[in-house]
């Protein structure tokens, strides 16, 4: 997101961050200028998916560059660019233990991030406080509009919640009523 504008009101997530650190740093565009602005991240249960999907995918390439390392006089493979570029990092280092141990190590940390990501999502107190938390620093004074469970509302929110109720509008037509709401203020 080489986004560097300073007059950012929202920024809507309608895929789910693989990651904490990254959502902050994507959420932190919005409101440079010091004027109002949200975060908006649409979640349901079930966006994970794609995501432990990529998962197993690196784990399942790893596993067979493994196999290949144990077996390379056994085995003729076909290396996609990824497992390509693995044989010529262990071909230069001569450590293909230490190589291995490092890319497993890559998964647990993407599980353990993706883990934190639904944690938040799920949180049940102060979204804010739980991002500051993460990050090894304490949430010392809360704002009015802190968060969506501390009192923070989108401008038209109310209108948007109406709408929900006298008919069941699909998110497409709730963000853009939401954005066409914010232009007219």
């Amino acid at each position: 997101m080489g986004i560097d504008k300073p007059d950012i009101r929202y920024v809507v997530h309608y895929d789910l961050p693989d990651s904490l650190e990254n959502y902050v740093q994507e959420i932190g565009r919005a409101g440079r200028d010091q004027k109002a602005s949200a975060a908006i991240l649409l979640y349901q249960p079930g966006d994970e998916r794609i995501h432990y999907f990529f998962n197993q995918l690196s784990r399942e390439q790893r596993q067979s560059f493994e196999l290949y390392l144990e077996h390379s006089e056994e085995v003729d493979v076909l290396f996609d660019e990824v497992q390509q570029k693995w044989l010529e990092i262990v071909n230069k280092t001569n450590e293909p233990e230490q190589w291995m141990n490092r890319l497993k190590l890559q998964e647990k940390e993407k599980e353990y991030r993706l883990k934190q990501m639904l944690r938040y999502i799920k949180e049940e107190n102060c979204r804010r406080a739980a991002i500051l938390h993460y990050f090894g620093e304490k949430l010392v004074e809360k704002p009015d509009s802190c968060c969506d469970l501390e009192g923070a509302v989108l401008p038209v929110q109310e209108e948007v919640q109406e709408m929900t109720v006298t008919k069941k509008a699909e998110w497409q037509e709730i963000l853009l009523n939401l954005f066409k709401k914010n232009t007219e203020l």
